[in-house]
């Protein structure tokens, strides 16, 4: 085990002994395989396609990284659009005790 005081002034925080272990509520397994252990971090989320080993450790065949969906680029817009996200006044009422609420609000915007 590495100490505090011998991590101070690395460039890297691995060490070429580092193991990759993964994890789930009821168990932890060392895994196998094609991945590099240097560009991991603790708390990485990614789904892992293989077999338990006989010697207890989880080989490897594929492993893929959570990501986000791939993106629609934005549509051109031939005029300005603008967006208002306000947060609290309550308009959504059913009475209209809240109207000089919504007075107040069209007054900021429409300067």
């Amino acid at each position: 085990m590495r100490l505090p005081s011998q991590l101070e002034g690395r460039s890297k925080y691995i060490h070429p002994d580092d193991k990759l272990v993964l994890e789930d509520e009821l168990q932890r397994i060392k895994l196998k395989g094609t991945i590099d252990v240097s560009k991991l971090v603790t708390g990485t989320v990614l789904a892992v396609f293989g077999s338990v080993r006989d010697d207890g450790k989880f080989l490897m065949e594929d492993h893929c990284f959570a990501d986000l969906a791939p993106q629609k680029p934005a549509p051109l817009l031939d005029t300005d659009r603008f967006l208002l996200l306000v947060s609290g006044p309550g308009l959504g009422g059913g009475g209209g005790e809240r109207l000089l609420d919504t007075q107040l609000l069209v007054d900021v915007v429409t300067g």
